[in-house]
């Protein structure tokens, strides 16, 4: 029987064979019937490595050194199959060596595969490129974590969940796509990318975005900005800054909070490059731990006036800072809340009614600077539980 192929079409990729189906449309040429039938392509199983080798007198470390080798079936490395997994290896010759790893499940890479999160452990460091298959959906906490080497990572329209700390301090890294399948992304998959500056979203994806080109990662249905980079631009639709979103991005230098903010968790800011003068808006209700700990660049803070809680070491470790405003609402403020602020001038309380102090030691290492306080509340605060403690440092905010 002869056929025509008169039509083709890619219809799509499977997320758990592994194959791309096709639709054929054909004619037979000797009877005129019109045939419809599928065939499916194959496409790589294996997660492909290429490792950029220093050293011949030393092994090159494959994998984290505390990964578990039953995640693969298969190594191949520079097209000789191995007869077992190794997750170190000592080449014949530097520079670039490829090694391709075929998964006993094809789904997923999973947590600590090539980087992990265990201290005196080793990890790919010398890992430069991976190509994930499009059989993997989902990218396990740490899998690439501490891979430092690491260039280049492409992200197939198959994965659909990314777990935290997936690219940790991948410091050569500098863009990332999130494709439009992912539908789910853990805490801190980008925290210690150093180099990091673009991060795209891609425009059909659901559940997140990068409005405006903002070089970040937003959750579209709460409007949470969950991962930032250096180059972020906060967007003035967000509501909510997550936790470690921008934490530790040492050039990330911008103070400005849009007053779309209602919510920045935990550890959002800690360690950051934010420099200057910093208004938390009125929009603020909620702050987390650690917010902005180590933002050793600071020099002023204005707490917004509709927070009601300043929680532990919120400005821990703010060396640079010298004055401190807490806004009018201030019920509560923890023992660590301004731990070694050692460089304060000034402190300004706004509420009438003294805020509880967790203990006494509240302003104990904040350079014995004086605590303002409205003038007709100066006896109460001075008598106070805890705040008496401080009686000859708090005075009246001057007029």
């Amino acid at each position: 029987m002869k056929h025509i192929r008169i039509f083709e079409t890619s219809e799509k990729e499977s997320e758990v064979l592994n194959v791309v189906e096709y639709n054929i449309l054909s004619k037979n040429i000797e009877t005129g019937y019109i045939n419809f039938f599928k065939y499916e392509k194959k496409m790589s199983p294996y997660v492909v490595c290429e490792y950029d080798v220093i050293t011949t007198s030393e092994q090159t470390q494959l994998l984290y050194s505390g990964a578990n080798v039953n995640v693969f079936s298969k190594m191949i490395i520079d097209g000789i199959e191995q007869q077992s997994i190794v997750k170190s290896y000592t080449f014949n010759s530097t520079g670039k060596h490829t090694v391709e790893y075929e998964l006993s499940d094809n789904t997923a890479i999973p947590a600590n595969t090539f980087g992990g999160n265990a201290a005196g452990k080793k990890y790919a460091v010398q890992l430069t490129n991976v190509t994930i298959p499009n059989s993997v959906t989902t990218i396990g906490a740490n899998a690439f974590g501490g891979c430092e080497g690491l260039l280049n990572m492409e992200i197939p329209n198959s994965v659909t969940h990314i777990d935290g700390y997936a690219f940790a301090n991948c410091k050569k890294l500098t863009s990332i796509r999130i494709p439009e399948s992912v539908t789910s992304i853990g805490v801190g998959i980008l925290s210690g990318t150093t180099s990091l500056t673009t991060i795209i979203v891609d425009p059909n994806n659901s559940v997140y975005n990068s409005i405006n080109n903002c070089n970040a990662i937003i959750e579209t249905s709460t409007n949470t900005l969950i991962q930032g980079c250096d180059t972020t631009i906060i967007p003035n639709t967000i509501t909510k800054i997550g936790s470690r979103a921008l934490a530790s991005r040492k050039n990330f230098t911008n103070t400005t909070i849009p007053d779309s903010v209602t919510n920045i968790e935990s550890a959002a800011f800690s360690g950051s490059g934010l420099t200057g003068d910093l208004i938390i808006p009125d929009s603020v209700t909620t702050v987390g731990l650690n917010a902005f700990s180590a933002c050793t660049g600071l020099t002023s803070v204005k707490i917004s006036n509709n927070i009601t809680t300043l929680p532990g070491y919120l400005f821990s470790g703010c060396t640079g800072l010298t004055n401190i405003i807490i806004g009018s609402s201030v019920t509560s403020i923890t023992e660590t809340s301004f731990s070694s602020c050692t460089n304060l001038n000034g402190i300004t309380c706004l509420p009438t009614t003294p805020p509880s102090l967790s203990s006494q030691y509240a302003f104990s290492s904040t350079n014995n600077c004086p605590i303002y306080v409205p003038s007709e509340s100066v006896q109460t605060y001075k008598t106070t539980a805890y705040w008496n403690n401080y009686a000859s440092r708090i005075q009246a905010i001057p007029e």
